[in-house]
């Protein structure tokens, strides 16, 4: 690649706010690579990914594994769009996380998907139900993962179906 996972013209490596760095590594395949920024421009910290200590849902993949990061330098109580591309082609429908009281809950607002590239985007509250820290302290802590949910599929035999009459039947 080009250093410049989120397409900006400047090399990651050259960016506190850009971080750029191998999600997972398989033997015998092509390394699957992520990029994380954020719209404050915050300085992001403790970046790293890991195959361990992911949210446990029987319905819920966890493909890539966890990320785990913190924004440094926010405004007390202030929110920033975080941006998470993921370099690959496993098929994702969430970003995961734990709220303060421990419930997993799917945080993504936008997912777009092009050219084996996937786009995540949520927004974080300094202090607020998804800083893990829990603290409005200029800091947010974020430990959260992309995953695929799988919905069981409604067998048509198990299911009872409304009976409906034309409209304009008598």
């Amino acid at each position: 690649g080009t250093g410049d996972g989120n397409g900006d013209g400047i090399q990651d490596i050259e960016q506190d706010a850009v971080s750029s760095l191998i999600w997972s590594q398989q033997d015998d395949i092509d390394p699957t690579y992520l990029t994380v920024w954020n719209d404050q421009n915050l300085k992001q910290t403790q970046v790293a990914t890991s195959q361990d200590n992911l949210p446990s849902r029987d319905d819920i993949s966890f493909p890539f594994g966890s990320l785990a990061l913190n924004f440094e330098g926010i405004n007390v109580g202030a929110s920033t769009q975080v941006s998470v591309l993921i370099h690959g082609t496993e098929p994702i429908n969430g970003y995961w996380k734990k709220d303060v009281n421990g419930n997993l809950v799917n945080i993504a607002e936008t997912i777009t998907t092009s050219d084996h590239n996937t786009l995540i985007t949520f927004t974080l509250t300094d202090g607020g139900r998804f800083d893990a820290d829990g603290l409005a302290n200029g800091r947010i802590v974020d430990p959260g993962a992309p995953g695929l949910i799988t919905l069981n599929q409604l067998q048509l035999s198990q299911a009872q179906l409304a009976q409906v009459s034309p409209r304009n039947a008598d």
